[in-house]
């Protein structure tokens, strides 16, 4: 065997293998990633502009220390996740009144079996709970809706209809 210098292999050359000069500008960068980027650069910095500018002077604060107005006005609601909502739980057929004994155990007094599962109502932490500690669930549902489906367009209908901000901000 010898070695025979005339083999052909696969070699990649370097582009631009020339070190930049400090004395020329840094590389512009284009495209729509680029684009992008210098928004968002530009979008702080007219926001530390403009937040500079609105700064009181320190004396200023102390005069006015005895006002608590809100920083963000709101309307109040309740707290999504802790308004007890339906759910249910789902397991193989045949287990329910065992899974109903389960979720009693884990605190949900109104567990009561149903068709390949178990309904009970909850607050989000106790979903989270049922969710965790369950070993017989194969689910943890939460109903969002109800109502009558006759035909494609009642299912459309009900979904148009959900309160989905109630779940989704």
């Amino acid at each position: 065997m010898t070695d025979d210098p005339s083999r052909k292999t696969l070699s990649i050359r370097k582009r631009g293998g020339r070190p930049p000069d400090p004395d020329q500008a840094p590389r512009r960068r284009a495209g729509a990633r680029a684009r992008q980027v210098a928004l968002r650069e530009l979008d702080t910095l007219k926001q530390r502009a403009a937040t500079a500018r609105q700064m009181p002077s320190p004396a200023a604060g102390m005069l006015n220390a005895d006002s608590k107005v809100p920083r963000i006005d709101r309307r109040k609601r309740p707290a999504p996740h802790l308004e007890p909502f339906p759910a249910f739980a789902s397991c193989p057929q045949g287990l329910e009144d065992v899974l109903a004994a389960e979720l009693r155990t884990l605190g949900f007094a109104d567990a009561r079996p149903a068709r390949a599962g178990c309904r009970f109502h909850t607050d989000w932490p106790g979903m989270q709970r049922a969710n965790l500690h369950s070993r017989l669930a194969t689910r943890i549902l939460a109903q969002v809706s109800q109502g009558p489906a006759a035909r494609e367009d009642d299912i459309y209908d009900l979904a148009y209809h959900t309160p989905w901000e109630r779940w989704f901000g």
